[in-house]
């Protein structure tokens, strides 16, 4: 029993705590939804037809945007006490140019309040002053004018805007310029610079090839010179020898002859002092 009464208990605790957070939750969303409905521009407006002597025909009607009309449910227009049935609701939103229309004959211009029902259960309250004729041609020029400042207002600022932009427009476009004109220009100076750099490199090594080739040139002359002395000199000594060679041969001739002269003088000196001998001793013998 107490089991049972406990989870009755604790269900009726559940259910209360749900409902008092739907309530806040959906209290919310009312607060913000009034806010965002009361500040859109709800108006009312009429047009009028003349019938005769100051009998007009005339029909009121909101005047609000496209998303505005559909969040409204009825509007109560409440006329002069002397029409039948005064107070007259409209909840047929009709075409968006004449939504929530309500059409009546008079004889005078009056002001009607009117109380707009918006589907979220709000209430928005304004009056407007019914106009025929004059007042609706003055008020339709008040309006063509209020529409024709706004649009010089709007082509103004149209225009100030059209104008920056094309200022800034223009002025990052010769940001842009200079950029490419001061890169372009770097570019040409550094191409510049690797030019007359490669241009020193290639020089140098022309004047370096230049230098290597003389050099060797030169060494190549004075090698060549130096084996022709030496070739001269090698040739100089062995004429020497040869020529030495020469002498010592004829020396050694010369020698040998006069030797043999010597000799043969004496052989001869000696073959006549034999003869002599001989004629000498012959002649002794031929005396006795």
């Amino acid at each position: 029993m107490k089991k049972a009464r406990g989870d009755k208990m604790n269900r009726y605790k559940k259910f209360l705590s749900y409902f008092i957070i739907g309530g806040v939750a959906w209290l919310c969303f009312g607060i913000f939804f009034n806010i965002s409905i009361s500040a859109q521009d709800i108006s009312a407006t009429n047009a009028s037809t003349h019938i005769s002597g100051d009998k007009w025909r005339w029909t009121i009607f909101i005047d609000a945007s496209p998303q505005t009309l559909g969040k409204i449910k009825c509007v109560e227009y409440r006329l002069l006490p002397t029409f039948s049935n005064p107070v007259r609701k409209v909840c047929e939103k009709g075409p968006e140019n004449r939504a929530f229309a309500l059409s009546g004959v008079s004889w005078g211009e009056f002001e009607v309040p009117i109380q707009v029902f918006l589907k979220n259960k709000q209430i928005q309250e304004l009056k407007y002053h019914l106009k025929f004729g004059a007042g609706i041609a003055k008020e339709k020029l008040k309006h063509e004018e209020l529409e024709k400042a706004i649009e010089k207002k709007v082509k103004e600022v149209t225009k100030k805007r059209v104008k920056k932009s094309l200022e800034q427009t223009v002025k990052e476009a010769i940001e842009e310029k200079v950029e490419e004109a001061v890169e372009k220009k770097i570019k040409e100076a550094i191409e510049e610079k690797v030019e007359e750099a490669v241009e020193k490199k290639i020089k140098e090594a022309i004047e370096e090839k230049v230098e290597k080739a003389v050099e060797k040139k030169i060494k190549e002359a004075i090698e060549e010179k130096v084996e022709e002395a030496v070739e001269k000199k090698v040739k100089e000594k062995e004429i020497e020898k040869a020529i030495e060679e020469k002498v010592s041969e004829a020396k050694e001739v010369g020698l040998e002859e006069a030797v043999e002269k010597k000799i043969k003088e004496a052989i001869e000196e000696k073959v006549e002092k034999a003869v002599e001998k001989k004629v000498k001793e012959s002649g002794t013998g031929l005396n006795k």
